[in-house]
């Protein structure tokens, strides 16, 4: 009778292909075993007992130690994977998760896939399809690694044929010229792949850790099998790489547990003249080293993750996605309706994210950006700056990102200084009492002409009614601002998206029945923040204004104490003396005047507003550079909406 399966509480009958994928590792083990039992069977069980036992305690130390260094290895190459696809999870949880995923996917065979369901076990959020696509990925790199360091072993072997030596060095030098010119040279990839590979995070030095920890595993392997080889069958290391890559390979193209079968029969004939009771005994040796002991320590870690899954620090921290806090309903929805941040709601945007303390009811707003694992204002409450900006820098240290604070306050740039990094100025943020606030004042006489021409132009500014905005019209401006533009931005910047809209507060202007323009803020408790600005494209001069106007107004009657107008960036003439000439300040000036910041500061000022200064910190200035870079392409090619109908799943990163 086939065997049962269940499917979403379903009793089903599991398919023929299926049950015939299950059975091909154990029968090809059965065949390779009765194909070779002569050369099997002519070893003496009680020579290779004898051989076994005669293994030093110093080589079982020395096997050890080089289990230990492969596993290590294995571990920084599932993390480096994992950094590369952008999966979310820690470094460390990466490497712990990887070399236990290893141990149990090398010894049952089947590495594709009891390697996927092993990483999705022990990683809480992490897919099964992300897992599977993860294990399948690192199989084929492995897999590639292996080929290219097999004929680089085989270079060296002294008793190699003139025809396969040849084809040895050509095969090696060919694959490393390609593999380097793509590497050094993206150009020549076709332009999808290219930006798959930009996206993806594969570059050079990637490529180059996994080289380098996929070798290291192997090579640590190999020298098991070199220590626990009696002396006596003299088989020297140049020697024995080769023909351990060789019949490692075999093994995994064998697919069977631990390879067994056809690792042992590549090992025996490849090496006829040494005694096979004695090499049997090292190869024993190297299955107990290598594949038991860690596949039991695995198997635990299997049945209770917990273990291996990283403390947190003084306080609990989850990085949650936009998606997640999309809603006003869930707890951190009510918690950024009463943070006294207003600009919190950014995170609410795709790239970005909540680094949240359900505990503490602190966080702060971040995202990733090229290398770069960015904040984006300060950590709030002020009073959790320090727990939350060490728990955020502790997160890039494990997600292998430079951190990165963009916009932030002068508290959070003496922090940063005092720790070592490179502060810069970037940008200033204007804000308002609502209650101050005065229409009347002299510094105020540009604005009054302004709004006066509105007037006359018949223009009136409403507040919206959240659950009936005019959106086809709203969509309509806001495509023509973008295409103006350049594009709309995102990142730090404001996003056209229902669902954001929805949880802010709106001012419409109206001339009759046509929307003439509109503005959108972030709201909180304590503070309104300036998202959207749009005018029309053929609006009347004072558009904006106004509506920043009936804001303030109405702002004033709420009784909020701070409504900000979001930052300008900074022309550079107040700048830091030290840093006043340098090419810093100089990039910054340019940059400001070819993105209209000089104009948005001059419109912002109109309205005589306080001025604070916000800042960009990183730990060189390099990475300061890098960072700023990263930011502005993030700003320019923001990433899209989650199409809903395809219902995905918020995703939670936990250290």
């Amino acid at each position: 009778m086939p065997p049962i399966t269940t499917d979403a509480g379903r009793v089903r009958l599991a398919s023929p292909r299926a049950l015939g994928r299950a059975l091909v590792a154990p029968v090809l083990t059965l065949l390779l075993l009765l194909a070779f039992r002569d050369k099997l069977l002519s070893v003496d069980l009680a020579e290779m007992r004898g051989a076994f036992a005669r293994i030093a305690p110093a080589a079982w130390l020395q096997a050890a130690a080089l289990a230990g260094l492969g596993y290590w290895a294995l571990g920084r190459f599932d993390a480096v994977a994992h950094r590369m696809f952008h999966t979310g999870v820690g470094q460390k949880l990466a490497r712990r998760a990887g070399m236990a995923a290893m141990a149990i996917s090398q010894t049952l065979g089947l590495g594709i896939l009891t390697g996927a369901l092993a990483r999705w076990r022990m990683i809480p959020g992490l897919s099964p399809a992300r897992a599977l696509m993860l294990s399948t990925i690192m199989a084929a790199g492995f897999f590639a690694i292996w080929a290219w360091l097999s004929m680089a072993a085989l270079m060296l072997h002294p008793e190699l044929e003139p025809d396969t030596a040849l084809a040895a060095h050509a095969g090696f030098w060919i694959t490393t010229v390609l593999g380097a010119v793509l590497a050094l040279w993206p150009a020549g990839l076709p332009r999808r792949l290219r930006r798959r590979l930009r996206s993806s995070g594969i570059g050079m030095r990637s490529v180059a850790a996994l080289t380098f920890y996929a070798a290291l595993d192997m090579l640590a392997a190999a020298g098991i099998m070199h220590v626990l080889l009696d002396g006596a069958a003299a088989v020297p290391l140049h020697v024995m790489v080769p023909v351990f890559l060789l019949s490692l390979g075999a093994g995994l193209m064998a697919g069977t547990p631990a390879g067994l079968g056809a690792f042992e029969l590549t090992m025996l004939s490849l090496l006829p003249s040494t005694d096979p009771a004695l090499l049997v005994a090292a190869i024993t040796g190297y299955r107990l080293v290598y594949f038991a002991v860690p596949a039991t320590l695995a198997t635990i870690a299997l049945a209770a993750p917990g273990l291996i899954r990283p403390k947190h620090g003084a306080i609990e921290l989850e990085w949650r996605r936009g998606a997640e806090v999309g809603c006003a309903e869930t707890e951190l929805g009510r918690a950024l309706a009463d943070c006294a941040l207003a600009e919190a709601h950014l995170a609410r945007q795709p790239g970005l994210g909540l680094l949240w303390s359900a505990s503490r009811g602190a966080g702060a707003v971040i995202g990733v950006a090229g290398h770069s694992l960015v904040m984006i204002r300060d950590p709030f409450p002020a009073d959790a700056m320090a727990e939350v900006g060490e728990e955020f820098l502790n997160l890039a240290r494990d997600r292998g990102l430079s951190p990165c604070h963009y916009k932030c306050g002068a508290r959070m740039a003496v922090r940063a200084r005092r720790r070592g990094h490179q502060v810069l100025q970037v940008a200033r943020e204007a804000w308002l009492d609502p209650a101050q606030y005065d229409i009347g004042a002299r510094s105020r006489r540009q604005l009054r002409r302004k709004l006066r021409h509105a007037e006359k132009e018949g223009l009136e500014f409403l507040p919206a009614d959240p659950a009936a905005l005019p959106l086809p019209q709203m969509a309509r401006i806001n495509a023509g601002w973008a295409e103006a533009h350049g594009g709309e931005r995102g990142f730090s910047m404001g996003r056209f998206h229902p669902s954001i809209l929805a949880h802010q507060r709106i001012y419409l202007a109206w001339q009759g029945t046509e929307l003439r323009g509109f503005v959108s803020f972030h709201a909180s408790a304590g503070e309104w923040t300036l998202d959207l600005m749009r005018p029309a494209s053929d609006a009347t001069d004072g558009t904006a204004h106004g509506l920043i106007h009936a804001a303030l107004e109405d702002a004033r009657a709420h009784g909020i104490p701070r409504l900000s107008l979001a930052a300008a960036p900074f022309e550079g003439g107040d700048a830091d003396p030290e840093q006043a000439d340098g090419p810093l300040a100089r990039l910054q000036k340019r940059l400001a005047g070819r993105t209209g910041g000089l104009g948005l500061a001059r419109f912002k000022a109109m309205f005589d507003p306080n001025w604070e200064p916000l800042y960009i910190t990183a730990p060189s200035r390099w990475k300061l550079l890098r960072s700023g870079a990263e930011i502005a392409r993030a700003i320019a090619h923001p990433e899209p909406f989650p199409d809903p109908r395809k219902g995905r799943e918020p995703s939670r990163f936990r250290r």
